[in-house]
């Protein structure tokens, strides 16, 4: 169907698009990192006199249900990357070096030499709005997730591109930041995310554009499943 197979490449091509403009970002911003080095070098020595003692305190102390709560919140962390789910078939990003659970009966498709990896959903013919996901070649380098102004740009490319949300999660390799939008493809109205998400080289992200389909998953849904199972 061809209304279904280029709506989902214009929403597809959002990864390819927001990997230059993050990049450009992340050189045309100036690094503070350099001025806060000597002074946490500083106070190495007695962060580690402090932390011996704070040790020996709560060896003899009982834990409190506060302190239960950190470390259920570590574990939940830790946890992280959740298996493949039911319904769902892990595919990989070799140039971005991640790996991400989407459902099962999306197929490889060409994009073009900008993406790593792109699938979408069967094309039956009759479904208005295939569901799709794009992950970018490039990656971006940064030392924490881009904020929402960083990743806003990019949606303002898409026809009637609106955000609906900004968050922060946290993967496998990481916090990843997330974009949630609605754009209008020729009168249907789409649901989508823009994915920054750390890759297992420090200092680098990898961009993700996922669309939820006519029918099948909701956008929460493969939202949720990215983030708990990329790595």
């Amino acid at each position: 169907m061809k209304t279904a197979r280029t709506a989902a490449t214009l929403l597809a091509a959002l990864a390819l698009t927001t990997a230059p403009v993050l990049t450009a970002c992340s050189q045309s911003t100036p690094n503070s990192d350099s001025g806060s080095s000597s002074s946490a070098a500083s106070d190495g020595s007695a962060d580690s006199t402090k932390s011996d003692d704070k040790d020996s305190k709560a060896d003899k102390t009982d834990k409190t249900d506060k302190d239960g709560g950190k470390a259920s919140a570590s574990a939940t962390k830790n946890d992280l990357p959740k298996e493949t789910p039911a319904g769902y078939q892990e595919v990989t990003a070799p140039t971005a070096g991640v790996a991400l659970a989407i459902p099962e009966d999306w197929q490889s498709t060409p994009l073009d030499s900008s993406s790593d990896i792109y699938y979408r959903a069967p094309d039956n013919g009759f479904t208005p709005y295939l569901g799709n996901v794009n992950v970018s070649k490039t990656l971006i380098p940064a030392t924490s997730a881009p904020s929402e102004d960083e990743l806003s740009p990019a949606i303002s490319q898409v026809p009637g591109g609106t955000s609906t949300g900004y968050s922060t999660e946290q993967t496998a390799n990481g916090e990843a930041a997330i974009l949630s939008y609605t754009a209008s493809i020729e009168g249907q109205t789409v649901n989508g995310a823009v994915i920054a998400a750390p890759t297992k080289e420090k200092g680098k992200f990898a961009i993700i554009s996922i669309n939820a389909g006519s029918s099948g998953q909701t956008i929460d849904e493969l939202k949720t499943t990215v983030i708990e199972t990329i790595h």
